[in-house]
């Protein structure tokens, strides 16, 4: 059966409830405060760490603090003592017939200090007919967004008017970025989101705004480091198509502000996910250091000796030969 967002399910989103084909739930408790489960913990789940997730650890305890180097108020979200400041703000797009995509808040004003930027709605698949073919294509331009300007002052309440937006070059190695998504009508988080970089043309030149794919496996031990150098300008398509177009990769270039993105699903025309996701944290980082394995110490007993005289008279010398027998 095809979930359809009415007038009704609406009031039930606005309301704080989560809507799914099956039904409505709770929203999940991202502040650690308040739950409405059985055991003894801050969360939203039933099992006994202090996470919002399913799992036996304590992956998802960022949510739950208010002293993260992002901060929102109003809306408004300082990263770093201001290093990047700007509003932050959402938007649904892509509909399929009477299917429209929806998200939820209309923005982000109500937010109290050290809360997320949590969202909820509908993610609607785009498809369009193709002359001379009977199946519709895929035109995937359904998205949900989260977004945050980098370089934006506070909206003054003498003019009432939005300041202007400006751009800023990110620091040090990469982006470290905190988020949660899921499909409530199903439980299910195994479907990617992406983190986008845009430029001030991003709108317009696709060639202005970079990706990074991401999923919820990849922060299962806490939040996410991206290296700048891994943002594509087509990150979505094959590694193939990547890797024949290496100027793609950004390069320090201005940026204006960082989305994060739920993409459309995949599926026949009519095909839509309802979904939850929340921007927890992010800010720039240096990269992790690399363990690396130190060599074994030379104890004067010959070891390491007759090792290498093994490893030159075997399994190298025939990897040679067969080398040279073809």
């Amino acid at each position: 059966m095809t979930c359809r967002i009415s007038i009704f399910l609406m009031l039930l989103l606005s309301a704080g409830m989560v809507v799914g084909c099956g039904g409505t739930e709770e929203a999940p408790d991202v502040s650690g405060n308040s739950d409405s489960d059985s055991d003894t913990d801050g969360d939203s789940d039933s099992d006994s760490d202090s996470d919002s997730d399913s799992d036996g650890d304590n992956s998802w305890e960022p949510l739950e603090a208010g002293n993260a180097p992002m901060s929102v108020g109003g809306g408004y979200v300082s990263i770093n003592d201001g290093q990047w400041k700007g509003y932050a703000w959402n938007t649904a797009e892509g509909a399929y017939e009477d299917l429209v995509s929806v998200i939820l808040p209309d923005d982000f004003s109500g937010l109290e200090p050290g809360d997320a930027l949590c969202t909820e709605g509908l993610v609607v698949a785009t498809f369009e007919a193709v002359e001379g073919d009977t199946e519709l294509a895929h035109t995937y331009e359904g998205l949900a967004m989260i977004g945050v300007n980098l370089n934006q002052e506070q909206d003054t309440e003498e003019t009432g008017e939005s300041t202007p937006t400006g751009v800023i070059q990110p620091t040090l190695d990469g982006l470290r970025v905190n988020a949660v998504w899921r499909d409530p009508s199903s439980g299910q988080d195994n479907f990617r989101a992406r983190v986008q970089l845009s430029g001030p043309n991003a709108a317009d030149d696709e060639l202005d705004r970079w990706c990074y794919d991401v999923y919820m496996e990849d922060f299962e031990d806490g939040p996410v480091f991206i290296p700048w150098n891994k943002f594509h300008n087509y990150c979505f398509e094959s590694l193939t198509k990547i890797f024949a177009f290496p100027e793609g990769y950004y390069a320090g270039q201005d940026l204006e502000a960082i989305v994060l993105q739920l993409p459309e699903p995949t599926g026949k025309p009519g095909a839509a996910r309802d979904f939850q996701m929340c921007l927890v944290d992010m800010y720039p980082d240096t990269a992790p250091e690399v363990d690396t394995e130190e060599a074994p110490e030379d104890t004067g007993t010959g070891e390491a000796e007759d090792t290498e005289t093994s490893e030159d008279t075997g399994n190298a010398e025939d990897t040679d030969a067969s080398t040279d027998t073809e």
